[in-house]
């Protein structure tokens, strides 16, 4: 158990992961780029211990901390086709690859799935490799206005190194399972875009003998940014009419 609670507190002074999205089930078009900057509030909801032993404790968010995280969160976007792309993000304690495929366009809806995997390193001491597989739907209501959310599912495993009885060095796995849902909204003007968003994620910890951890945190974040390489898509497109308006 005293495991399971060092890498929780590993987790908050981390500001729990990155919980935040920021980015749509819309894609960017083939050719062209994002950056962006995010912040976010992590607010620890509820925990519940329970032991080996089958004893269980546990604490509301009166007692329990909210961090900001300082540092913020760095995401490239790339475009591969009208609707797929792929991503990274880069945070405190880690980093994040995704593939995203929309495989609903409809009007203003799009609907996507956006496989995500992670690497961890609190402390450069703790190691985490995460998988998560998340839903994402998103409404444009125009051109600078949309309503985005996301629901997913993750599984990480945690190498933790320590010391046992007897001064050797072991390293053990520990699993965290969970899910996650995200709710925002897309302001854009020109090729610049602000995204406040609100997340919630529940999580649970665990190890052979070591009990159970179970804990729910929520986040809000604002993401800004901008969208880059767009004119040479439109210079190209121009370039097409062009040549086939003169029969090339």
């Amino acid at each position: 158990m005293n495991k399971l609670i060092a890498i929780t507190v590993a987790l908050v002074a981390t500001g729990c992961f990155s919980t935040t999205n920021y980015h749509t089930a819309e894609t960017l078009p083939k050719g062209e780029s994002s950056l962006g900057f995010g912040w976010g509030v992590t607010t620890i909801q509820k925990m519940e211990a329970k032991s080996e032993d089958g004893a269980v404790s546990s604490s509301d968010g009166d007692d329990l901390p909210s961090l900001p995280n300082i540092i913020p969160d760095i995401s490239l976007r790339f475009g591969l086709s009208d609707n797929t792309e792929w991503g990274a993000k880069i945070y405190l304690i880690g980093t994040q690859l995704d593939y995203k495929w929309r495989f609903v366009h409809t009007g203003g809806l799009s609907i996507a799935i956006d496989p995500t995997v992670g690497y961890g390193r609190p402390f450069m001491v703790l190691e985490e490799f995460s998988i998560a597989l998340p839903l994402q739907i998103a409404y444009r209501v125009n051109k600078s206005f949309a309503f985005y959310a996301a629901g997913k599912g993750f599984y990480g495993n945690w190498r933790f190194p320590f010391v046992d009885s007897m001064g050797k060095d072991i390293d053990e796995r520990l699993g965290t399972l969970g899910w996650g849902a995200t709710a925002g909204i897309d302001f854009g003007i020109g090729d610049w875009f602000v995204r406040p968003e609100f997340n919630f994620t529940s999580q649970k910890l665990f190890g052979d003998g070591d009990g159970e951890l179970n804990f729910d945190f929520s986040s809000v974040g604002l993401a800004f940014g901008f969208k880059f390489g767009g004119d040479k898509k439109k210079i190209e497109a121009l370039n097409k009419r062009v040549d086939k308006l003169e029969g090339k």
